[in-house]
Parts: C-alpha cells; structure tokens; sequence
C-alpha cells in the first residue's frame, strides 16, 4: 500500500535491541528462511492470521463469519481447542479476527503510516533519557527502505536515537547507504562466515551480509555484530571464532551472542505452519560464555550475552 508500511508489533519500554529504554517497532516481510526464526509472524509480507487459543471463549461467532469454511467448532475440545483452523481453506481475509474481541484470532499484520508510527514512539519520549530511542526491527525492516528511510528521518528530525536490526542481504549499497546515514546504532545479524552453509539454512548466501557490514562500520557512529548461536548450525568454536575474526578485521568492536531458543515454535503453530527446527532444547547463557572468553581473549572484542 502506498505510502504505508506492514508492520506486525510495536512493542514498548524494551530494555533490549539497543541502548536504554526503546520502542520496538517490528516489520513484516523477510527474504531469509531461517528454520529456528523466532519471530515467524514477521516472515510473509502481508497481514494473516494467528489462533491463540488459551484467549477463546467459545462464543463461535468466527464460525458463522467465515464464508470459506476455514473455521470449525472443535465439538471434543480437542488438543484444548473450542475451535479448529482449516489452514489450507484459509485466505486470510480476516473478517474473523474483526470480531473476535478476546484476540483469539487477530491479525498478525497491519499497515500504518509514518504519523501512526511516530504517534506511538513519542508516547514513550519521556522514558528515553540520554540513552533510550526507537528501534527497527523485524521481519527485515530494510525490504521497506522507502517507510523506513523516511521514518527514521522524521526520528531524527525530533532528536530520537535511532537504531536498526538488520540481516544485512539489501542488494543496493545506495539503499544500505541511505539507511545507513539515518541511524545511530546499527545492529546486524552475521549468522555464518561459510556462505554455502548460510544459504542452505536461511536461503541466501551472505554476500551482501558481509559487505554491508563493512560499509556499515565505515558509515554508522555504533554497529553491533548480532550472531545467533544455533546447535548444528553454528554453535561451535571454529564458526563462532570464524565470525569474531571477521568482525575484527572489518574493524568492529562489538559482539552480541544471543542464545537460541525454541520460542518460535509456538508461534508456528498458532499460524498454522510446522517449526521446521528440529532442536527443541533452548541453549542457556553459561551454554556460551565459553565463546564469550575466547572472542576477548584472541581478538579482545566487547561481547555482550544477549541483545
């Protein structure tokens, strides 16, 4: 939509995803697959529903809305359902979510404008103090870069820190660029080094990944490496120090390790979509420190534990 952008969470008082307390904002839409993804109500580009349904109180009036037949009374309760979703009759219409007033259908996905967007940041102006400010985060923010760049911009105008968590993949080095100058902090994903092992587990190579970080570290006053440290993916010494080696020669500082976890799972089923992760087992912080001391000690890096 023009003169929009989708975006599916704004979320408040986050003392993570940058310095201070910040506003997340959370936009829909990204081009990388990966199966662990924490967040995968932000990975299709358009509004689609979720069931959550601990919220439904059985009135079944989602029932009667559907003319696609998509939503049906769950007579045995089963698996603690009142109602079941036929995922694959579903068109995403959304009427259902409209009248459903405990949530347990809602949309995952709405398009704002920049005036709704800023509405909501200088609500939490006053909680920023010397540190706080507004964050862009996702899905991927950048495959919006027009909304953004002009959100970020108007941000600015108004004297907010501005940061953005990014994969790092856009394509144009002008468009990396024209965000680039638009935020104070920016914080981006390097999953992988070995760019055949990050295509087979995110769908892209790093290509762009590992450009823009070095472009980035020419262009941004603060950029964090953001790695997520994933059980047979990366969570070892050679893929993690492979990681910090590169950071270090790119002249980067600083290291974010964030811990997986199988917090998506959930999610994944309340959208009607299997987890494709097949580890369960979330990884715990002294699960890593063990990277933490070898990434200072060899290349005396800051690494911070978590976001």
């Amino acid at each position: 939509m023009e003169d929009k952008g989708l975006i599916f969470d704004i979320q408040h008082f986050a003392v993570h995803d940058g310095p201070g307390i910040r506003t997340l904002v959370f936009f829909k839409g990204c081009n990388f697959k990966c199966p662990w993804c924490e967040n995968p109500e932000g990975i299709n580009p358009f509004p689609e529903i979720m069931y959550l349904p601990k919220r439904c109180i059985g009135e079944f009036e989602c029932v009667n809305k559907c003319t696609q037949g998509a939503i049906i009374k769950n007579e045995d309760n089963k698996d603690h359902k009142r109602v079941e979703i036929l995922w694959d009759r579903c068109t995403n219409c959304l009427d259902c979510a409209g009248i459903c007033y405990p949530g347990a259908i809602k949309s995952a996905g709405k398009w704002v404008t920049v005036e709704e967007v800023l509405k909501e940041i200088m609500d939490d102006e006053h909680l920023y103090g010397d540190r706080g400010g507004v964050t862009l985060s996702g899905g991927e923010p950048t495959l919006q870069k027009d909304f953004v760049i002009t959100l970020l911009k108007q941000c600015r105008k108004m004297g907010i820190d501005t940061a953005i968590e990014t994969n790092g993949s856009i394509e144009s080095e002008r468009d990396f660029l024209a965000i680039a100058e638009q935020v104070d902090h920016m914080l981006m994903d390097i999953k992988h080094i070995n760019s055949e092992v990050h295509k087979k587990f995110t769908g892209f190579n790093n290509k762009n990944t590992l450009r823009n970080f070095k472009l980035a570290i020419d262009n941004c006053p603060h950029v964090v490496a953001r790695v997520p440290v994933i059980p047979d993916f990366n969570m070892n010494d050679g893929d993690i120090l492979d990681i910090a080696h590169f950071v270090k020669d790119s002249g980067g500082k600083e290291i974010h390790l964030l811990p997986y976890h199988s917090l998506g799972a959930s999610k994944s089923e309340n959208l009607g979509r299997p987890y494709e992760y097949q580890i369960k087992k979330s990884v715990r912080f002294e699960d890593i420190v063990i990277f933490k001391n070898l990434i200072k000690e060899r290349y005396g890096l800051v690494v911070k534990m978590g976001g």
